[in-house]
């Protein structure tokens, strides 16, 4: 890490290098292939935004149609996918996250058949607990 430029830290590098370290097992994703499916497949609002700077009215605007989109998704027949990401930034659009938002977990999506994905903290709270209680699909 010593040739890093101030300022400039790879958290990923350093999970690594400390996992065998720690007291307790600890899960690394796997990096993403370019071929993975990302939440917002063919998703033309997420592509609009995806790439570069966003402001926060476009954020607040993307956000609202998640949960308009997320209102409209039957927990019965959703579909439902989890990935590693930014819990603090599941649609990867933030471009700006704080070092102290860069916290990786586990985030979870929902959609109707061949909708786009909603992340669960844009679902209504009954859909998620309908969600939760069928587990995986």
């Amino acid at each position: 890490m010593s040739d890093e430029q101030p300022g400039e830290f790879d958290h990923e590098r350093w999970l690594a290098a400390m996992a065998p370290q720690l007291p307790y097992k600890i899960e690394l994703p796997p990096p993403l292939e370019e071929d993975d499916e990302k939440p917002a497949a063919d998703d033309p609002a997420w592509d609009a935004l995806c790439g570069r700077p966003t402001t926060v009215e476009e954020r607040r605007a993307f956000y609202r149609d998640r949960e308009e989109h997320g209102r409209r998704i039957d927990p019965a027949n959703a579909e439902v996918m989890s990935e590693w990401g930014h819990t603090s930034d599941p649609y990867r659009i933030i471009d700006d996250l704080a070092d102290e938002e860069r916290q990786i977990g586990r985030v979870y999506f929902a959609r109707a058949p061949g909708g786009v994905w909603v992340h669960f903290g844009d679902l209504p709270a009954e859909t998620v607990q309908v969600l939760r209680r069928r587990g995986p699909t």
